[in-house]
């Protein structure tokens, strides 16, 4: 696909979820208000039979985005700040996986720490950042060890002030 039409596709896209939050935002208003439907269909206005009404009865109400309290995103980008203020030599390791057309690439190493650095020593660092509460899956674990068993270091942090008292 050409780019203009991934482009048209998209703008397709946003045009499809922007109707339909305008259409949720009118049924929450609808929604706490007297139930009286009346059908317009070029004749006398009437009543809805039973069932159109059971069918706008059973209208989904939205489910709101639940936000965390402190996003990991918030710790990285706090980590980073500290890193640099301290004149460490840091930067954000992304990794993930993306679908483009029919092939998956994907990009990173799994189970790789959220920051990865060198010490002023020259000593090789890798920061794991966690929301608070948050745990390692089984494969950052094994990434922790193989980095721990070369000489490098190796954090697991919830803030930016237990990153700092790690160092």
């Amino acid at each position: 696909m050409t780019k203009n039409k991934l482009r048209a596709i998209a703008r397709d896209k946003a045009d499809i979820r922007k109707g339909a939050e305008k259409f949720f935002e009118l049924f929450k208003k609808v929604q706490n208000e007297p139930r009286e439907i009346v059908v317009h269909d070029g004749s006398e206005p009437r009543p809805p039979d039973d069932e159109l009404t059971k069918a706008f009865m059973r209208i989904p109400t939205p489910v709101p985005k639940r936000k965390k309290k402190t996003p990991e995103n918030q710790v990285v980008r706090d980590c980073l700040k500290l890193l640099h203020m301290q004149g460490i030599f840091a930067w954000r390791n992304n990794t993930g996986a993306v679908s483009i057309g029919t092939r998956f690439v994907r990009y990173g190493h799994t189970g790789s720490s959220d920051i990865i650095g060198l010490m002023p020593c020259g000593q090789f660092l890798a920061v794991e950042c966690k929301a608070p509460g948050g745990k390692q899956s089984s494969v950052q674990k094994i990434f922790q060890q193989k980095i721990e068993a070369n000489g490098g270091r190796y954090l697991l942090v919830d803030s930016a002030s237990k990153l700092q008292e790690l160092l």
